[in-house]
This record gives structure tokens, sequence and C-alpha cells, in this order.
């Protein structure tokens, strides 16, 4: 960490106080993180007087990348303006705070990022666009464990990596996506954000909620039936979260939205807001683009780490996951391949087909300077819709050393799970969630993590050689909200399969007299 000194030495006297308050939530943070490190580095959040004459032989890249985010050095984000109730009927629930004022709160901090450390020996000197911020929204590291499904193959190990355990109304892998992207939204002053999904959405969800927790209002393009898109969606699973923190939902058929596409519908809200007098801040599906991408690059540096306290996991040699969106898959394959990690990606797609996933990564990829120089133009069109403001704005905040030539079919296999339909689950495929959950405690939810865990198991009982002697880590991607809207379909398997359910015979106790009670049987 040499070539970082003397940016310390430049900027410890730049450096402003920090509050009585934050100074102990930077100090506890720092003792429990790095107990062999803390003397030294708790010095540095004492007021400047004590700071500097403190010794910086920091050697690892993480209690720098640390220390950065709790002191912002060298970014000043200003502060958007807030919107009022005048020009925001209902207003957001509390004010936004300045973020120097967030950098050390209980829950949301912006952390600067100053380069990109996943590299591989063959990538030496080559680095991707690099973002220079994020929110600290999730409750992050989520664990990784074994995972003991009866019937696995022969030689065939399985750990899972919990980032449905990512924090409860923020669930699953939106989450990462997110930080990165509100942190622009925040830093380009924005009072708005305006997302797209099915009328059960995950990251609609999670768009919404993170949305409030920064003082930002959530406009959601929901797609529902010709049928039901002119009633009140209800309360069901994911809706009741958006709904309670305040989401503005326009409805949309699922015809409509297959003949205009996604980016015209966002587009067309975009326009009317901005004739509203408002600043929104428009996130693609699942917030997959280059930007987004990058909290699945970043997953994988915590799944290293991770793999490093807990060697008796490691060497991890292959990871899988329900691909929905693209972008999950991209930041896990990329990331994989840069990193030490180097294991083999396995996404399952549970809605379009691998060549349209194979084509939009590859998409992704190019707009995070990774591009291959065969990329074809299928590639750069599926992607198009991604590729524009964000990436703009992940080129101009990170530099980029040199271009790494990749391309998706070479980092990741694809494979097809999307079975009857995309949220549609066969009797197998809802029998296998509701076996795993009762076995493993492991919730998964149909549309994603049951289909791609189902697709799994059967390709290992199918080709049990091809897995034999691998550890495998599938990465739970959340959605558990989404299971109540397919009450009508688990309603009757759990009846049937799970634990028997009956009336409780109660015995007569004797009891003790109650006070008072004792003294009036003597008295008759």
């Amino acid at each position: 960490m040499a070539d970082k000194r003397p940016q310390w030495e430049d900027l410890l006297d730049e450096v402003p106080d920090l509050t009585p308050r934050q100074r102990a939530l930077a100090k506890v943070r720092l003792v429990q993180r790095y107990p062999n490190e803390s003397e030294r580095l708790v010095a540095l959040v004492e007021p400047q007087d004590a700071r500097k004459n403190v010794l910086l032989a920091l050697d690892e890249w993480t209690i720098w990348d640390e220390l950065c985010f709790i002191f912002s050095f060298g970014t000043r984000v200003s502060q958007p303006s807030e919107p009022t109730t005048k020009d925001c009927p209902g207003g957001p629930s509390y004010t936004m705070e300045p973020v120097e004022r967030r950098l050390v709160n209980d829950n949301v901090h912006l952390r600067q990022r100053n380069a990109c450390p996943l590299k591989s020996g063959a990538m030496q000197g080559a680095s991707c666009r690099v973002p220079k911020t994020r929110f600290r929204l999730g409750m992050l590291p989520t664990p990784i464990h074994e995972w003991r499904l009866q019937g696995l193959p022969e030689g065939v190990r399985l750990l899972v990596k919990r980032d449905d355990l990512s924090g409860m109304q923020l669930s699953g892998n939106k989450v990462r996506k997110l930080e990165f992207l509100l942190a622009e939204a925040v830093q380009g002053g924005h009072d708005c954000v305006v997302t797209i999904g099915g009328i059960q959405s995950n990251h609609a969800r999670a768009t919404a909620v993170a949305a409030r927790y920064l003082g930002l209002d959530c406009h959601l393009i929901l797609r529902t039936s010709r049928q039901r898109v002119g009633d009140d969606p209800g309360l069901v699973g994911n809706l009741l979260v958006e709904r309670l923190v305040g989401a503005e939902l326009h409805l949309v058929t699922k015809e409509e939205y297959g003949s205009v596409g996604s980016t015209a519908l966002l587009e067309q809200l975009r326009q009317e807001l901005e004739a509203a007098g408002r600043k929104p801040y428009v996130i693609p599906v699942g917030g997959s683009n280059p930007l987004g991408t990058w909290g699945y690059i970043e997953a994988v540096n915590e799944i290293v780490q991770q793999l490093q306290q807990q060697p008796h996991l490691g060497p991890v040699t292959d990871i899988c996951m329900a691909c929905g969106s693209g972008g999950t898959s991209a930041g896990l394959a990329l990331g994989s391949h840069l990193s030490s990690l180097g294991a083999r990606v396995h996404a399952y797609g549970v809605c379009d087909t691998p060549e349209y996933f194979y084509n939009f990564i590859d998409g992704l990829f190019a707009g995070l300077g990774a591009s291959s120089a065969a990329a074809t133009t299928s590639a750069a069109t599926a992607a198009a819709e991604t590729t524009s403001a964000a990436t703009a704005a992940a080129e101009g905040k990170g530099g980029t050393s040199s271009s790494i030539s990749v391309d998706a079919r070479s980092l990741l296999r694809v494979v097809q799970s999307r079975g009857s339909g995309y949220a549609i689950s066969t009797d197998e495929e809802l029998r296998t969630t509701q076996a795993v959950s009762a076995a493993t405690g492991v919730v998964l939810d149909p549309v994603y993590g049951g289909k791609a865990v189902y697709c799994m198991l059967r390709e290992m009982y199918d080709n049990p050689h091809e897995w034999r002697g691998r550890t495998v880590l599938f990465v739970h991607t959340g959605g558990l909200l989404g299971m109540y809207d397919k009450l009508d379909q688990l309603g009757p398997l759990v009846q049937a399969h799970g634990p028997r359910v009956a009336r409780m015979q109660v015995q007569a106790v004797p009891r003790p007299p109650r006070e008072g009670e004792l003294g009036e049987e003597r008295r008759t």
C-alpha cells in the first residue's frame, strides 16, 4: 500500500472532525472488523491533532477501503435539493442529510471507490471502468454455509450464499446493484426514481424501499393482466411493502409491455415527471446495466474474503444462480474471471433464451469497458437500453487503464430453466421447492431460486460425472415476498406433503389457588 501513503499525508489535514456519535460508531466498527489493527486505526478517528503522527502502514485493501468510506477522502457530494410537500404531495418520510453526516450512520453510508481490486494474473495492468461511490444499504456480508440437500450425487459438495438475508425489506440480490445506482442518483441531484418490472417484482420493491431510505420518491411501472390492469392491485407480497413506503404504481398490461418495450415505457414516464417539474433517475429492468453490474463484481470480493476467513468451505469450483435480467450473472462471471476465485459460473435463465442472455451480457461487458473484439452487433443492441446515462457516468467517474477483452460465452454458461414460462411453476418444480424448505430450512421462491435449484439438481442427477469432485456455491437471490402470490399453487402442496396439522388435546392440570381464594373457602 506504499503508493497510497502520500494520499494519506496530503488528506489527513483536510478531513473534518467527526461528531462524538460518529467517532463512537467508527471506533466500534473498526475494532470489530480489524481487532489486530484496532489501536492504530482507531487513532484515525480522533480529532485532527491526535491523527497527525499515526503510522500508516496499511497493507490490506479492505482496511484502506473501510477508512475511505468513513472519511470520504477526495469526494464531497453536494446535497440535492429536498423535495417539499408542495412539490411532492405526501413528501419524503424524512429529509436528506448531507453525505458527510451519513458516513457512519447506522444504516446508510456513501463509500468512495479508488481503484478496482479485481485482477487475475493474466489481467495485470487492466482494469474495468470503476465507479467512485456506492451507498451502504444492505446487511452485508451475507453468510456462506454448507447446504446439505438430500440426494446429492456422490462427490458433490454444495454451499449456499445467503443473499436472501441482505435485509428484511431489501432482501435479495437487487440491493447490491442499488448501492451503486442510487449513489449516482443522489450525486446527480435527482428527486425521484423510476423503474419497471412485473406486478410482483422484487427489484421494484427493493428500489422503493432504498429510495425512501434516501429521501427519494419512487415511481414503479408494473405489468399485469388485461383483466386486472384497471383494478387496484391489492396488497399481496411485494405490493404491500411498495405501498407502505409510498411508491406510486403505474400499471400496464403484459401486451403493452411486450409491444412498447420497457425502455419506451420508462422514457414516457420520465418525460411526464420532468414536465411536472421533477428530476427522475431511471433504472432499467432488474437494475441490470453496467453500473448496477458492479454490485456483483464487488460481491465476488466478498466471497473471496469469506473463503479466506473460512478455509474449510473452499475452494469453490462452481457458482450457480437464477438469471432473470442478467446483471447478477454478468457481475459474478466477470468478477470470478478477474479475481483469484476463478470459478465456473452457471446461470439458470428463468425467462428468456440462453442466446438472449449471452448477447445481453456481452452488451453489459461492453458498457464496463470489458468487451470482446468479437462481440456481435446483436450483443450491443440487446443491451443498448442499459448503456446510456449510467454507462456514461461510470466511465466518467472511473478510469480505464487498458481494456479487458472477454465475452459471455467464455465466462459463463446459461442453462434454459424457463420451464412452462416465466413465473409459471410446474408441480415438480414446486415439490422441489417444498422439499428443500422442509429438509434444510432454506426457503426458495418459485419464480427464481426454486426453478434454478430444480434445474441444477436435475443436471447433477442426469450427468453426475460432470459434477463429481466439485464444490458448488449457489447464490440465493431472495424473492421470498413474491411467494405470497403463489398461495393457490403452494397451498395444496404444503397441505398434502407438509407436517400434520391437528387440534391439540389440552389436559386439565390442577392449578394452585389464586390469592384470596383460600381464605374465602375457609370462611364458608
